[in-house]
């Protein structure tokens, strides 16, 4: 699972993120979608862009753990 720190302001409107990620050896970038007011500890379910499945099959689903980072007033 993936965990993305995200500052507080980033989740009072949707945001879109660029993310670099590894599947064995071969790097990934993928835009994901922060929905407003998302909270911390939210997991994000992208579909099909996991590790490929065993002997050819599918690439299983990847998953996103949001992690609110402390602001310094709030």
């Amino acid at each position: 699972m993936y965990e993305l720190p995200i500052h507080l302001q980033d989740i009072v409107k949707t945001e879109q993120k660029t993310i670099s990620y590894n599947l064995g050896r071969i790097n990934q970038q993928i835009k994901v979608t922060i929905p407003a007011g998302i909270a911390d500890g939210k997991k994000l379910r992208l579909a099909g862009k996991g590790q490929p499945g065993p002997e050819g099959g599918p690439p299983g689903d990847f998953y996103i753990k949001i992690k609110i980072l402390d602001h310094p007033v709030f």
